[in-house]
C-alpha cells in the first residue's frame, strides 16, 4: 500500500510533493 506511494513520489517528487503535504494534513499520518 505504501509502497505504491512512494514509487509514486519517486516518480514524480515535484508532482507529489505538494499533494502529499496536503493529505498528510487532512489526516493521512
Amino acid at each position: 500500500m505504501i509502497n505504491k506511494d512512494l514509487l509514486e513520489i519517486l516518480a514524480c517528487p515535484q508532482c507529489k510533493g505538494p499533494v502529499k503535504l496536503q493529505e498528510d494534513e487532512q489526516g493521512l499520518t
